[in-house]
């Protein structure tokens, strides 16, 4: 599925370090998901979105420009 979104961000001209924090973000979010499920899952839902900006907030301590920057 990164792969895909990969390609797709390459043939819309993006250039390779924006599409390195992309990736960077969506593994982050990924990574955040299995930890906080206990299991890997395809299924995103928009509360999984909403917990983790939640969690970026109160837990790692961002800010919200940061926070809103990602591209989740």
């Amino acid at each position: 599925m990164i792969d895909k979104f990969e390609k797709a961000l390459l043939a819309e001209g993006k250039s390779v370090l924006t599409i390195q924090a992309y990736i960077n973000d969506i593994r982050q979010f990924f990574n955040w998901l299995k930890d906080s499920l206990g299991f890997e899952s395809d299924s995103i839902t928009e509360t999984d979105v909403r917990e983790f900006r939640q969690y970026l907030n109160l837990q790692k301590k961002l800010k919200p420009t940061s926070i809103n920057r990602l591209q989740i």
